[in-house]
């Protein structure tokens, strides 16, 4: 993947702003007609092929497998990935992108320095 962190995966605009209060259209969607472990597969594959970020943790968040997630780290940004099952074996992925600057605004609206 050749574009900046949290752009697109598979084509599709998959970027969140820093908000600390994240609106539900501000959330990427890129809808795969693969199953989960195919598509965290091919998600994480795509993050390491870009080369400029690593990965810091990743596994399933549900007991049946439905729900994976990642964080992946750059250098000044960060992503949170969820891939979830959807309908007729397909899966959904999201990505929430935060830079350091929108983290730094984020903890200066709560009053926590910025």
């Amino acid at each position: 993947m050749d574009t900046s962190p949290g752009e697109a995966i598979g084509g599709e605009l998959v970027s969140l702003s820093g908000d600390a209060a994240a609106s539900e259209a501000d959330i990427g969607l890129a809808p795969a007609a693969n199953g989960v472990q195919e598509a965290a597969t091919e998600l994480v594959c795509q993050y390491e092929q870009r080369g400029d970020c690593v990965l810091v943790r990743s596994g399933y968040l549900d007991l049946s497998g439905r729900v994976w997630s990642m964080v992946v780290e750059g250098s000044g940004w960060v992503d949170v990935c969820i891939v979830q099952s959807a309908d007729g074996g397909t899966s959904e992925t999201k990505v929430m992108h935060m830079d350091a600057a929108e983290w730094g605004e984020s903890l200066g609206e709560l009053g926590l320095g910025g």
